[in-house]
C-alpha cells in the first residue's frame, strides 16, 4: 500500500470531495467555498494546494486519465504505439458520450485556459511520437489545435438535442481523425473499434471509469 506525507493526504481529500461535488452539482456549481465546507477545509489551505478551481478540476481530471491509461495497459495493450493511444481515446470518448455528468464536465473545463494548456501540451507530445518525422513544425502546430479543439466540439453535437449521432458513427469519426493526422493506415481505426467493442465500457458515480471485457 502506498504511504502518503500528510500534505498529500489533505491534498488528496480535497479532489475527492471536488470529485464529489463536480459529479453532482456539475463543474459551474462547485466553488472553492462549497469545496472547502464539503471538505472541512480551509479556503486559505485549498489556495495552498490549488491556484484555483480550474486547477483542482484539472488534476481530477488527469487522475482519470491516468486510471483510464492504468486499465488499458492492464489488459494488455502495449503502451507508447498507435493503438493504444487510440484506445484511450476511444474509451475517453464513449465515458464523455455516455455521461452526461462528465461530458458536461468536460466541456465546461474545456473553456478554462489553464485546461487548454494542459490539453495542448499532451497532444503535442503523443503528435511528436506518432506522425511521420518530416513533418514541418507548422503542421504539428494546427495538428495540436485541430485535436484539441475537436473533442468538445464533436462531444457538443452529439449532446445536442437537434441532432441524432449514433456513438458508433461518431467515434469512428472521431478516431478517424486522429489516424489522417498521424498518417497511419485507416485500417488501423476499424481495428481498434472491433476491439473496444470487447469490452462494456462506461463512466459511473463520481467519474468512476468502467472497462470490463465482454469477450
Amino acid at each position: 500500500m502506498a504511504k502518503y506525507s500528510k500534505g498529500q493526504l489533505t491534498k488528496n481529500h480535497i479532489m475527492k470531495t471536488a470529485q464529489e461535488l463536480f459529479y453532482k452539482y456539475g463543474y459551474e456549481n462547485t466553488s472553492t467555498r462549497l469545496i472547502s465546507k464539503n471538505s472541512d477545509t480551509s479556503l486559505g489551505l485549498i489556495s495552498y494546494y490549488f491556484s484555483s478551481k480550474s486547477n483542482i478540476a484539472i488534476d481530477i481530471y488527469n487522475e482519470i486519465r491516468k486510471k483510464r491509461i492504468d486499465m488499458i495497459e492492464a489488459a494488455g495493450y502495449t503502451k507508447f504505439t498507435p493503438f493504444f493511444n487510440l484506445m484511450g481515446a476511444g474509451v475517453q470518448f464513449i465515458t464523455l458520450y455516455k455521461n452526461k455528468a462528465y461530458s458536461d464536465f468536460f466541456l465546461k473545463l474545456s473553456s478554462e485556459p489553464d485546461f487548454y494548456k494542459y490539453t495542448y501540451n499532451n497532444v503535442i507530445h503523443a503528435l511528436r511520437r506518432y506522425m511521420r518525422k518530416n513533418t514541418s513544425e507548422e503542421n504539428y502546430l494546427l495538428a495540436c489545435v485541430t485535436l484539441v479543439n475537436m473533442a468538445p466540439a464533436v462531444i457538443n453535437a452529439v449532446h445536442d438535442p437537434n441532432n441524432h449521432i449514433s456513438l458508433e458513427t461518431s467515434l469512428r469519426y472521431y478516431l478517424t481523425q486522429y489516424i489522417l493526422l498521424w498518417g497511419e493506415d485507416s485500417g488501423l481505426c476499424e481495428k481498434v473499434i472491433n476491439e473496444l467493442n470487447m469490452y462494456y465500457i462506461d463512466m459511473v458515480d463520481n467519474f468512476t471509469t468502467i472497462f470490463t471485457k465482454i469477450y
